[in-house]
């Protein structure tokens, strides 16, 4: 080999090595973002499901505790505790009622006067992160609407039924789920001034594991191999060339 040939060698020798360089730079600067979102804090509001089949999916048949209020004395008023949940507010207004307006199976029901002066709590003995209720008679004033509020672990309110207007007796319901997290309290508001007097029943709450997913850095690191095996392919195919 002479010296012009021998310097053009090194030459294409010493890009290519630069160009794996670079791509492998890349590729671990790539994995680095990666690993920031993954450790970044998440969002403290649940998913919010309207419909019981969807937040049934959801939870994809975890383990959950059922409550119907049953062994609660009728017009007991708050505080009440049954299994491990807890029903209070922060004045009157919340009871145990057999008026069938507010129960959407069985004879019981938590009965609330809501308004926007009057909280409602759930509070639970253990964490939970799947949480669904049926809501009856929600929003049922002739001419008014009404808007209800959540809040978890006694954060930022978000609505979840805003400006709504309902028949008498009306039932919705209410599922909340967090994959990332876990709570142990639900607290409920209202936006009228004036009292609707609402139902709560068939209370469902537990704590569900996540689906497992792939980790984002196993497929990070998995295209950092294939980039590396593409410039070895490249390297290797311009030195036999």
């Amino acid at each position: 080999m002479n010296v012009l040939n021998l310097n053009l060698w090194y030459r294409r020798e010493t890009k290519l090595h630069n160009k794996g360089r670079a791509a492998l730079l890349g590729a671990m600067a790539f994995v680095a973002a990666l690993a920031v979102v993954e450790t970044a804090p998440v969002s403290a509001t649940p998913m919010v499901h309207s419909d019981e089949a969807s937040f049934n999916a959801a939870v994809n048949g975890g383990s959950m505790t059922m409550e119907g209020f049953r062994s609660l004395n009728i017009l007991q008023p708050d505080p009440v505790t049954t299994g491990g949940v807890t029903i209070n507010g922060p004045g009157p207004g919340i009871l145990i009622t057999h008026n069938q307006r507010f129960i959407t199976e069985g004879d019981h029901a938590v009965h609330w006067n809501a308004n926007r002066y009057s909280v409602f709590n759930f509070t639970f003995d253990t964490a939970i992160n799947a949480f669904g209720i049926d809501i009856a008679d929600f929003g049922s004033f002739k001419f008014f609407s009404n808007t209800l509020r959540v809040s978890i672990d006694g954060g930022e309110f978000f609505d979840v039924f805003k400006n709504f207007r309902g028949a008498d007796g009306n039932e919705l319901f209410l599922g909340l789920f967090d994959e990332d997290s876990s709570f142990t309290s639900v607290t409920f508001a209202a936006t009228t001034r004036l009292p609707d007097f609402i139902g709560f029943d068939r209370l469902q709450y537990g704590l569900i594991e996540a689906t497992p997913v792939s980790e984002p850095a196993t497929l990070a690191l998995f295209g950092l191999g294939l980039a590396g095996l593409g410039v070895l392919r490249r390297r290797r195919s311009h030195a036999t060339a």
